[in-house]
């Protein structure tokens, strides 16, 4: 059963759901031990869900006052359900799909960005005022301080009074700026899942090319003499390059910056030098087994493949760097869901 509460208006009594109640009545249809329990002490799930939860808050704070005025108002029960709709997802069970394609988490800013816009619509003007600056900030960051949308806001901010126009034209230029911040985190959320999936398929093939080596060891012959080929050479040397590999990734997080955003990409781009610094090992030791270095350098020992190993294990930063540059551009350019 759906839990409501009462408000009391000029209206007469109306059921309205509440923060706590649309918690409870998520959790009826759980099991007793998954129910998350809007409690002091609650074990928080995730960020992104605990900033939602602080800006739900605010929103149901808003939308209370606005219910004795506007209660029968199609906006005002059109911004409650989708407040309500918003608690619900955020207060349901993660999924691995959910934490891949992102759905919950832009179902839920989406929805929070519909009921703010439905505020500044149906809100006395000071309450409004108040929080245009945050959206001109944001815009700022996005779409520029000359786009249309920002410099309308700025522009009404300085009127002394707002007609009906007035507020159709915020709302308008608000949802131009959340619809902006919307596609930037869509792309984030790409561009991590992108990396995840070249590093599976970079790691399945380091397996293969170890599967190969110990089964086959002649095809991936590592040394450039000798009659025999040891069958743990070629996992031998992609273990050697993931070390490397994680040894420069080390190095490279001091020049990385962290994200706010519920997309993980330093992390992703970090766990995609393992699996690169395996394959470009086997893939150098390969190169200077064909000659391609020179007729001065070879494989002989197996000292030799250790240190090569370590060498072009380390060498894979210059293709996974490009790969940080581009993660920390999306970054930059970026404006946090916490201020969207």
């Amino acid at each position: 059963m759906t839990a409501l509460t009462t408000q009391h208006s000029a209206m007469g009594d109306r059921p309205t759901l509440t923060l706590a109640a649309a918690a409870s009545a998520t959790a009826d249809n759980q099991p007793s031990g998954s129910t998350l329990r809007r409690t002091v002490g609650h074990r928080p799930l995730s960020v992104w869900r605990e900033v939602a939860r602080g800006r739900l808050a605010d929103l149901e704070v808003d939308l209370d006052e606005l219910a004795a005025e506007h209660g029968d108002d199609p906006r005002y029960l059109d911004a409650r359900r989708r407040l309500v709709e918003a608690i619900q997802i955020v207060n349901a069970p993660r999924t691995v799909r959910g934490l891949l394609n992102g759905a919950a988490v832009e179902a839920t800013w989406l929805r929070i960005h519909a009921v703010d816009i439905a505020v500044i619509r149906l809100a006395t003007p000071g309450v409004v005022r108040a929080r245009l600056p945050e959206i001109v900030s944001t815009g700022k960051e996005l779409i520029g301080d000359n786009d249309q949308s920002v410099v309308a806001i700025r522009e009404i901010l300085g009127h002394s009074k707002w007609t009906e126009h007035d507020r159709e034209v915020l709302a308008h230029s608000a949802r131009a700026v959340h619809a902006a911040s919307d596609s930037e985190s869509m792309r984030l959320r790409s561009f991590r899942n992108i990396l995840l999936g070249a590093t599976a398929v970079l790691g399945l093939l380091a397996i293969c090319f170890g599967v190969v080596g110990a089964f086959r060891p002649d095809t991936f012959g590592l040394v450039t003499t000798g009659t025999s080929t040891p069958r743990a050479d070629v996992a031998i040397a992609e273990l050697l390059g993931l070390v490397s590999a994680s040894l420069v990734g080390a190095v490279a997080i001091r020049r990385m910056k962290g994200t706010s955003t519920a997309y993980a990409v330093p992390m992703a781009s970090l766990l995609l030098k393992l699996p690169t610094g395996a394959l470009t090992a086997v893939a150098g030791l390969l190169m200077v087994k064909a000659g391609i270095a020179g007729d001065g350098v070879s494989v002989t020992t197996s000292a030799h493949v250790v240190g090569y190993s370590l060498l072009f294990g380390a060498s894979q930063q210059g293709i996974t760097g490009m790969v940080d540059r581009q993660a920390q551009s999306l970054l930059n350019n970026i404006s946090s869901k916490d201020n969207a």
